[in-house]
């Protein structure tokens, strides 16, 4: 099993080298709330093959963390936000807010 952080490393140096977020990657800068396209990102990722989300990053800038970004919170809105689409998402078990670096993100597949 792949180190989250790690693999948050790796995606970011990736979407930076390409310069766009991806199908399977979506970034949203959310430094104080969900988009309220959260829902749509959300369930896009159930209905086909899953994806992962990482938030507190800005396309615009290049993929760098959003200043004011709050991991904790924004990654437990993220998580009810999970429990209001049906079926309901549910992350991957390594889903967690990094500790090491503010970006949230949440791996999801479809059940």
């Amino acid at each position: 099993m792949q180190d989250p952080n790690k693999l948050l490393a790796k995606i970011v140096r990736r979407l930076r080298t390409i310069g766009t977020d991806t199908q399977l990657v979506e970034v949203k800068e959310a430094a104080w709330k969900l988009p309220e396209s959260i829902g749509e990102t959300l369930s896009a990722f159930m209905n086909h093959t899953g994806g992962i989300l990482i938030l507190g990053l800005s396309e615009r800038r290049g993929f760098t963390p959003v200043e004011g970004f709050n991991a904790r919170r924004l990654h437990n809105a993220l998580l009810s936000a999970c429990d209001t689409i049906t079926p309901p998402c549910r992350p991957d078990s390594r889903s967690r807010a990094p500790k090491s670096w503010p970006p949230s993100f949440l791996r999801s597949n479809p059940t």
